[in-house]
């Protein structure tokens, strides 16, 4: 899991106790799953505890609940790790027009192609993948953005493309953290569905 703030939040389902009732809970914070080297049993009165953390650091948190007679728990099982990751991917290096490498001229009317290389981002890495496509460099007039995932290449169908028109993709990545890339554009495709004549 990974966070876009510095200011992290844990929370857990509310301890139970008969008689006496639940007084708090104390919260160990720690760069390692089970530790508590940077935050030792801080104590809170309701079932969620925020801490601020560093950039690229992950922490991981594990709580116990006390009763109001003073008897303690044993600390949970420690949370999965929350990376702090400020910073957005870098911009893509290229994007190609086709499935291979770059085309300038395309024969369909309803489909185009695009591929290109892929980002990388080191704090919570690169979660998917958004295009558009447009009849300018970084324009969506055809088809606005759209979540291609993992994949480092889109064949767009069911496009009504115009016989010697250009059309240009563009790409950004969106790491972990639901931080975006700038945008990067293709060199444009035209498309040629005319046949010879002979």
């Amino acid at each position: 899991q990974y966070t876009s703030t510095t200011t992290l939040t844990w929370s857990w389902a509310a301890s139970t106790d008969t008689p006496s009732g639940i007084a708090g809970y104390y919260v160990c914070i720690s760069s390692y799953a089970g530790g508590a080297e940077v935050i030792n049993d801080s104590w809170t009165l309701t079932n969620s505890f925020t801490f601020t953390g560093q950039q690229g650091k992950t922490y991981y948190a594990k709580v116990k609940g006390k009763d109001n007679a003073g008897n303690t728990g044993g600390y949970c099982s420690p949370s999965d790790g929350i990376t702090v990751d400020t910073d957005s991917p870098a911009a893509l290096s290229a994007v190609r027009d086709g499935t291979g490498s770059d085309i300038f001229w395309s024969t369909s009317s309803i489909k185009l192609s695009a591929n290109w290389d892929a980002a990388a981002d080191g704090e919570s890495g690169i979660y998917r993948y958004w295009y558009a496509i447009g009849t300018s460099s970084g324009s969506t007039d055809i088809a606005g953005w759209t979540d291609a995932g993992a994949s480092t290449g889109v064949t767009k169908t069911g496009l009504s493309l115009l016989n010697g028109a250009t059309y240009y993709f563009s790409v950004k990545a969106e790491n972990g953290a639901g931080l975006e890339s700038g945008v990067c554009s293709s060199n444009g495709q035209r498309v040629d569905t005319s046949i010879p004549n002979t």
